[in-house]
């Protein structure tokens, strides 16, 4: 396997990850745009999921998933270390070698 292989994966989760923040912050702009929503109303994250209706809040729903996936920081590992796998990557707030069945 080629050391460039593993880049494939990790750009397009961040290219994915662009284009449902893009999609989400167009919605919403667009949304607050033509009902006049006060943007002090959207002042935290619950006064938002109240304010806008849930088809303008999916993609936040999505966008939260793609950030809770943990691909960009092995891949670092793996890049950093130069070889097999990310043998100092922290997992479940542990941190050490990997398992071999990670590796």
């Amino acid at each position: 396997m080629q050391q460039d292989a593993i880049l494939a994966p990790m750009l397009g989760l961040m290219l994915l990850t662009f284009f449902v923040w893009a999609y989400m912050y167009f919605l919403r702009l667009g949304y607050i745009a033509r009902h006049g929503v006060n943007p002090q109303d959207l002042a935290t994250p619950e006064k938002g999921w109240v304010v806008l209706p849930e088809a303008v809040n999916l993609p936040a729903h999505n966008l939260r998933n793609l950030a809770e996936l943990p691909v960009v920081h092995p891949v670092d590992g793996t890049l950093q270390g130069g070889g097999d796998a990310c043998t100092d990557c922290v997992i479940g707030g542990s941190s050490g070698p990997l398992p071999k069945a990670i590796r």
